[in-house]
């Protein structure tokens, strides 16, 4: 009981917040890719939410001309990928 009111209350927080901050803190190009994806059923049904959002950061950093902090980004997640 307590788990899953944890995991609502971190669910209705964060849909709160991404309706009311400014764009700017939204990641909103991040979430457009999302959205975009999951229009093909068969990315909807293959790969996660935050798998495609993540994704998305990867783009908005690109727009964003913050390649630094893109190659950094890459960086972590190659040694994750390294691991398994």
């Amino acid at each position: 009981m307590e788990l899953e009111e944890v995991i609502l209350s971190i669910i209705v927080s964060t849909g709160l917040v991404s309706n009311c901050v400014d764009n700017d803190y939204n990641s909103c190009v991040a979430h457009a890719v999302c959205y975009g994806f999951s229009m093909s059923p068969e990315v909807e049904e293959k790969h996660p939410h935050g798998e495609l959002v993540s994704y998305g950061v990867l783009v908005q950093l690109v727009f964003d001309n913050k390649i630094k902090e893109l190659k950094k980004i890459i960086k972590k997640i190659k040694k994750i990928f390294d691991k398994k």
